[in-house]
């Protein structure tokens, strides 16, 4: 007499093959955020860089910078935290002058007045094999590991 059912065998490599599927999905997942955190990190960048141009037009130099902590030393009350608003003598450069999406250690924005015509600015990518980085370090002449850079035209 057949009983119906399944037997331990067959519920344990059903459970193994959703466990690598599982597995596989959340890899591809993980990667994929990594890359719209990088694409975020991207635009901000651009976007400091067009309020870098805004200032210099008004001033004919673009900002000091803060080589300790890697901040636009332009702000009313001194250096301009990341993730704060960006004002100078009245004119508001930034709202919100973007922090890293992660808000970690790891990932940081960073700034740097190489001359009062000139500039790095530059974030540290998730995705190490980003064509941009080296393609950007070499039109900046700035390196850094994984590191996208912003200058001055």
């Amino acid at each position: 007499m057949r009983k119906n059912g399944f037997t331990l065998i067959e519920l344990l490599v059903v459970m193994s093959i959703l466990a690598i599927m599982t597995a596989l999905v959340a890899i591809n997942i993980q990667g994929n955020i990594g890359k719209a955190r990088d694409a975020r990190r991207k635009s901000d960048l651009r976007q400091i860089k067009s309020a870098l141009t805004l200032y210099y037009n008004n001033y004919g130099y673009y900002p000091p910078s803060d080589n300790g902590n890697h901040e636009i030393n332009g702000c009313d009350g001194g250096d301009c935290s990341w993730g704060s608003v960006w004002t100078y003598n009245n004119v508001n450069y930034m709202k919100i002058l973007p922090a890293d999406p992660t808000q970690s250690a790891t990932y940081t924005y960073g700034y740097q007045r190489v001359d009062v015509n000139s500039f790095n600015l530059w974030a540290k990518l998730e995705v190490t094999a980003d064509p941009d980085i080296a393609k950007t370090q070499t039109q900046c002449g700035y390196s850094g590991q994984y590191l996208y850079v912003l200058c001055a035209d």
